[in-house]
């Protein structure tokens, strides 16, 4: 099963990024995770 979110996140200029960290668990154990920001939603 895999979970999905999207956080917003405040640089230090004042800009908004959004990052989009995934996590693949099987039987209730980690197997998979990873993450990528984006200037954009």
């Amino acid at each position: 099963m895999a979970s999905v979110t999207i956080d917003k996140r405040q640089k230090a200029n004042g800009d908004f990024s959004y990052r989009y960290p995934l996590r693949v668990k099987k039987n209730g154990v980690i197997i998979h995770r990873e993450s990528k920001t984006f200037s954009k939603k």
